[in-house]
């Protein structure tokens, strides 16, 4: 099965890559993906300073082609005609852990999705290796490919883009239609197709909710025994992210909350102080907490 992939890859597996900066040529793109069965997403986004990622590009890609879309040149309101892919029925949508991807997309006012296939739960479902397991390396497990992934960490806002991190956003999507063609057919053999779909269901769920919930929920997964004022400040501080658009942590650090706590609980307002340095969030604090 690894010698077959490998020889696809190298020899068959070669997909014309379209850079589209342009919202005239959306069209062009979706014209060229609504009549397919399966396409493959993946995203590039900045998450640092702000308390919605930011987008920077789509990647899809079809069994023949590639589209990267450069979200930082299209208006994003021209870019909601996707949903003509994203909410169609008939179009299977393959991700690898979908989650932060379709929270960035969601940033895009009306886009929603249907009908998707995450290869990182199918693996978890057919593998006993852990459910974790990254993009990269199932690529090699599958593919015996090792693709690079040192663009990761570059500045995804600087325009004009490099040729390398084009190299590496359109390597984000070319074998995810493959890796699921494989998964499907494991999935199929177990009997456990229903059981990844509905695994995939509730994963999309979560991605579509609104990101103070899913922020919420996962405190709570990790945190089962918080106390009420905990859940406030974690609420609040939530808020007061959202308002300003920065990270919670801008706000003050997670791990001052159960200080916090203890200081609403006994009123010893002192402590408050130095863990939230803004003034106008301090006066803000003491005013629904005081």
């Amino acid at each position: 099965m690894k010698l077959l992939n490998y020889f696809f890859d190298h020899f068959l597996n070669k997909k014309k890559i379209h850079y589209i900066d342009k919202d005239i040529k959306l069209s062009y793109v979706v014209d060229r993906l609504t009549n397919e069965e399966n396409i493959s997403i993946d995203t590039e986004f900045l998450w640092r300073d702000t308390y919605f990622p930011k987008l920077s590009l789509i990647q899809m890609g079809s069994p023949r082609e590639i589209f990267i879309l450069d979200s930082m040149k299209i208006p994003l309101e021209k870019l909601n005609i996707l949903n003509r892919i994203f909410k169609n029925k008939n179009i299977l949508k393959v991700f690898h852990s979908c989650r932060g991807d379709i929270a960035a997309l969601s940033t895009i006012d009306g886009l929603s999705f249907e009908n998707i296939f995450d290869t990182q739960i199918a693996h978890s479902i057919i593998s006993s290796e852990g459910s974790q397991i990254s993009y990269k390396d199932l690529v090699r497990k599958l593919f015996l490919k090792s693709i690079s992934k040192s663009m990761t960490t570059s500045d995804w806002s600087k325009r004009p883009l490099q040729s390398s991190q084009l190299d590496y956003a359109a390597n984000d999507v070319k074998y995810l239609l493959e890796i699921k063609r494989y998964q499907f057919k494991k999935l199929k053999s177990l009997k456990l197709m229903d059981f990844a779909y509905a695994k995939m269901q509730k994963e999309l769920n979560i991605a579509q909710s609104s990101f103070t919930r899913a922020r919420y929920e996962r405190f709570l997964k990790k945190n089962k025994n918080s106390s009420k004022v905990i859940k406030e400040l974690f609420l609040w501080r939530e808020d007061q992210a959202l308002r300003k658009n920065v990270p919670p942590n801008k706000i003050f650090k997670e791990k001052y909350l159960k200080k916090l706590n203890d200081a609403v609980l006994s009123k010893k307002y002192k402590e408050c102080e130095w863990i939230i340095s803004d003034e106008e969030i301090r006066k803000n604090f003491f005013r629904n907490f005081k």
